[in-house]
């Protein structure tokens, strides 16, 4: 299978798309210049097949599940998919805040079968203007010790949140309100296709590059520090370092991937 160019050198981690049929149907950051890469033929790969490791590609490894598509998108396949997949660990990606992908694994050395709760990278403010889905806070399993159903599930691995260096009060509002609930918080800076989009008091901030594949206006390494700056001792991560974007790099997935797994065994089952 055709290797993610991001993941070159990365022995933990690769993707799988079980839909097809081109672009991603959704708009996220379309309004404000920074859609993402499953627009305009900016996928690494074919868009008219699945992308499906095989069973022998995937051992020892994580499967990112649904790097460009979205995992609620055509949910019943994409559960059914990985289900007859039968990888050992692997995650999906969502923007809707429906965290519900169970997945019916082996139980012990028979044949018996149960299911468990898959771990969700979700994405809080994936909408066309790059808004955040508060209402996101209000989904949630019922929690084991009693607290308010007001919080995240335990399958969520972490909340990604889409970042610039321009709406930090917005940004800071989002980390708050995560961290407030001990969920991991990564940020992913974004890129823009078209310099307009960018204020005029940003600019300073970005410059034109390569990433990945293609051409975008991307934040410089510096403003990248300054705004992660912000969040020093909280905990908050970023996707990558200021100075790559290459997975082999960060390591954020495989890291907190573990740690959804280990929290899963000590809360309640939905």
């Amino acid at each position: 299978m055709k290797e993610n160019p991001k993941q070159l050198g990365c022995k933990t981690l690769i993707d799988a798309v079980p839909q097809i049929g081109g672009d991603c149907p959704r708009d996220c950051g379309s309004k404000v210049g920074c859609e993402c890469y499953g627009k305009g033929g900016k996928f690494w790969a074919p868009t008219d097949v699945p992308l499906m490791p095989t069973w022998k590609e995937a051992e020892g490894k994580i499967v990112r599940v649904n790097s460009y598509y979205d995992s609620n998108d055509n949910k019943g396949l994409v559960i059914e998919t990985v289900r007859k997949a039968g990888w050992e660990h692997f995650f999906f990606n969502t923007c809707v805040p429906n965290f519900d992908f169970p997945i019916f694994v082996p139980r012990g050395p028979t044949a018996d079968f149960g299911y468990r709760q898959a771990p969700v990278v979700y994405t809080c403010n994936g909408g066309a203007w790059n808004e955040w889905n508060f209402q996101a806070s209000g989904y949630c399993y019922p929690y084991p010790d009693g607290r308010e159903p007001d919080r995240l599930p335990p399958n969520v691995m972490y909340v990604r949140i889409r970042t610039n260096t321009w709406m930090v009060r917005s940004q800071d509002a989002m980390v708050g309100h995560y961290l407030e609930q001990d969920v991991p918080v990564v940020l992913t800076f974004l890129c823009y296709t078209d310099a307009t989009y960018i204020p005029d008091e940003a600019k300073k901030d970005y410059g034109e590059s390569v990433h990945v594949t293609h051409r975008y206006w991307r934040p410089t390494s510096l403003a990248m520090i300054e705004v992660v700056r912000r969040y020093k001792g909280t905990g908050v991560r970023m996707c990558g370092t200021p100075w790559s974007s290459a997975c082999v790099d960060c390591l954020n997935c495989e890291l907190l991937y573990w740690q959804c797994m280990e929290r899963m065994k000590t809360c309640q089952s939905p």
